[in-house]
């Protein structure tokens, strides 16, 4: 989820709400927004999503989506109404 706020901040957002960074505060708006659970420590997420490799540390607590972040978001999520890549090949269980 932080990769995908990360995504909507840097290419999709209108020039207003467009920024090249995350932060704290941009994830408890973008979470609260999307209706999606906070997670319980947001710093924590943001440091988690660096760990696994989706953004790098620009500044104290200022993020950026990289390239392993961008393909995830836009090459690795299913789309709606379409299957994602993990559902190909998936035989019904009896």
């Amino acid at each position: 989820m932080v990769a995908l706020i990360a995504y909507y901040l840097s290419d999709l957002a209108p020039a207003t709400e467009a920024s090249p960074t995350v932060n704290v505060e941009m994830i408890r708006k973008y979470f609260k927004l999307a209706a999606f659970p906070m997670p319980r420590v947001p710093k924590a997420a943001l440091t988690n999503a660096a760990a696994a490799g989706y953004l790098e540390n620009v500044s104290r607590g200022e993020y950026r989506l990289n390239s392993v972040g961008h393909n995830l978001v836009v090459h690795g999520l299913p789309r709606s109404g379409a299957s994602g890549p993990g559902n190909k090949n998936r035989r019904n269980r009896r």
